[in-house]
């Protein structure tokens, strides 16, 4: 099999982790072209990976003949990147999450890459680590599921041009931190959100969502509850609470050298029976960028390109996702809980 090649659209931290995966491809992938506005990283990235660098989009697509891209870069541009993308011939895209900000852009998309044939997969690296699979399977051991918990809180800093500041690159938790605990709270409750009511504090200087506490009902009665905030000490829990147990694990999202899975069972009032077992992930050395969740998530992005695979994580996940984070601003908005299109009639 010929050796797959990908560009990547943007040269910023996480665009690193994308390079380091295909570097542990066994030269099955190969990021062969770079585009960034900014000359600097641009030039220091194609040096340090060995790919073409291009000043635009458009010329890396033209010039090269690639059988995938990546987009790196804020979520305020992923629909612009990733309609050029297909337009331009695309047939497979793996575009950061959040997908996409906006509804009617996610719609659109969806038409866009039908009518082309073109595959997209959303970068929540997480689902692809091995020990968050793990944990997904220890979970169907516990009974049926109850509730969900989710958080994602770290301390945010940095300057005030990183785009997580920026309005316009559709910065703050909501498109970012939160994006996550929603993606996850949606894929364990298998089930369209009936209604969501959240309370949240803006930052005083940007104006932007920097906090967020709030609950989800699903159709089959699931509830979630979901919490993110750029202000709190880091921690990324995630809980499934269900008939005969409870399965956790203290860092769900940015798994990186071990993991823990802690497994709670109760067969009378206060009597717990706890067991946790490491899942050690030798690849791994402690850092984001070099988490093998990476290298899991292109070698299915791989598999997406070579044999047709079924994206993981696509259009129609990205969709739920942002309908149920809009839903929560609205509530935030409008003090008051939303209830979903199938609920208001």
């Amino acid at each position: 099999m010929a050796q797959i090649k990908l560009g990547i659209i943007g040269c910023g931290l996480i665009s690193h982790a994308h390079a380091i995966a295909a570097q542990k491809s066994n030269e099955r992938i190969k990021i062969v072209a770079a585009a960034s506005r900014s000359d600097e990283k641009r030039h220091a990235w194609c040096a340090q990976y060995g790919a073409m660098a291009f000043e635009n989009t458009a010329q890396m697509l033209a010039e090269m003949n690639l059988d995938g891209v990546i987009i790196a870069t804020p979520p305020a541009t992923h629909f612009e990147n990733m309609v050029s993308c297909i337009k331009a011939g695309a047939k497979a895209i793996l575009c950061e999450k959040p997908l996409i900000t906006r509804i009617e852009d996610c719609v659109r998309l969806k038409e866009v890459a039908t009518d082309a044939n073109c595959t997209i997969l959303e970068g929540f690296m997480y689902r692809h680590h091995k020990a968050f699979q793990e944990f997904e399977t220890t979970a169907q051991s516990v009974g049926k599921l109850d509730t969900i918990f989710a958080e994602f809180n770290m301390k945010l800093t940095g300057s005030n041009d990183n785009w997580r500041q920026s309005d316009k690159a559709s910065g703050g938790i909501a498109f970012d931190f939160l994006c996550y605990v929603v993606d996850f709270c949606n894929l364990m409750a298998k089930s369209k959100p009936k209604s969501a009511f959240a309370f949240g504090r803006n930052n005083p200087n940007s104006g932007l969502l920097e906090n967020i506490s709030g609950q989800v009902l699903y159709e089959n009665e699931i509830i979630a509850t979901l919490r993110a905030s750029q202000n709190s000490s880091f921690s990324q829990k995630i809980i499934l609470s269900a008939s005969a147990g409870q399965v956790e694990m203290p860092i769900g999202f940015a798994i990186s050298d071990t993991a823990q899975i802690i497994t709670t069972r109760t067969e009378k009032f206060i009597d717990q029976q706890v067991s946790i077992k490491e899942v050690d992930i030798d690849e791994d050395d402690g850092t984001l960028i070099h988490s093998s969740a990476f290298a899991q998530q292109l070698r299915h992005f791989a598999d997406i390109i070579e044999k047709g695979a079924p994206s993981l994580c696509g259009i129609d996940d990205a969709l739920r996702n942002i309908e149920v984070t809009l839903a929560l601003l609205s509530s935030i908005e409008n003090r008051q809980p939303y209830l979903f299109a199938n609920e208001s009639k």
